[in-house]
C-alpha cells in the first residue's frame, strides 16, 4: 500500500508528485478531463492521499480559472498535498512529457503520413476511448454530487443551456455560480425563521 502523505518527508512527497503527474502525462491521452480523470483514480482511489470531496473541490477550481486543464488540476493537487513547493513539483511533471513529445514529433513530422489508415484507425479507436474515459468519471462525481433536486436542476438547465442554445460554458459556470449563491442564501433565511419560530 502507497505510503500517506504524513508519513514521508515533504521532499520526497513532492518527488512523487512530480513523478506520478509526469507518468500521467506522458501515458494518458485525450486531455485534461482524461487527465483528471486518472489523477482522480490514481490520488483517491490507489493512494487515498485525497477525499473525493476535496478531489472535486480540485476539479470544480480547475475549470472556473483560466488555463491549461491538466496543469491547473496538477497545481491543485499538489498545492493541497504540499502547498506552493507541491503544487511546482506536480506543474514540471505535467509538463515535461507533452514538451519532450511536441519537440520530438516536431522534429520528424515531416516523415509522419497522418493519412495512413493505421494512424486514423488508432486516432478513431483513441476518440472512442477518450469519451469513455470522460463519460466514466462524470458519472462517478455525479453519483457523490447529485442529490437533491436542485442539483438535478442545474445539470439538466446546464446539458440543455449548451447543448441546444450553445451557451458559452464560461457564461453557464457564471450563472451557476450566481443560482447557488442564491440558493445558499435563500436556504439560510428561511433556516434562520424557523429556528426563530421554534425559540
Amino acid at each position: 500500500m502507497d505510503p500517506a502523505p504524513q508519513t514521508i518527508t515533504p521532499r520526497r512527497q513532492n518527488a512523487i508528485l512530480c513523478w506520478e503527474f509526469m507518468k500521467i502525462s506522458a501515458l494518458v491521452l485525450g486531455g485534461g478531463y482524461v487527465i483528471m480523470s486518472a489523477v482522480e483514480s490514481r490520488f483517491v482511489r490507489e493512494r487515498h492521499w485525497l477525499t473525493s470531496d476535496e478531489m472535486m473541490k480540485i476539479v470544480t477550481v480547475a475549470q472556473t480559472v483560466p488555463g491549461i486543464l491538466a496543469c491547473n488540476c496538477a497545481v491543485g493537487v499538489g498545492f493541497q498535498l504540499g502547498r506552493y513547493k507541491g503544487a511546482i513539483a506536480a506543474l514540471i511533471g505535467t509538463l515535461i512529457p507533452p514538451i519532450t513529445v511536441v519537440i520530438a514529433i516536431a522534429s520528424v513530422l515531416s516523415l509522419i503520413n497522418i493519412e495512413n489508415p493505421y494512424i486514423q484507425g488508432a486516432f478513431l479507436g483513441l476518440n472512442a476511448c477518450i469519451v469513455g474515459l470522460i463519460l466514466s468519471t462524470a458519472i462517478r462525481f455525479a453519483r457523490k454530487k447529485i442529490h437533491t433536486l436542485f442539483d438535478i436542476a442545474i445539470l439538466l438547465g446546464v446539458i440543455i443551456a449548451n447543448r441546444v442554445f450553445l451557451i458559452n460554458p464560461a457564461i453557464l459556470l457564471s450563472v451557476a455560480i450566481v443560482v447557488g449563491l442564491l440558493y445558499t442564501g435563500i436556504r439560510a433565511v428561511f433556516a434562520q425563521k424557523a429556528q426563530e419560530e421554534k425559540a
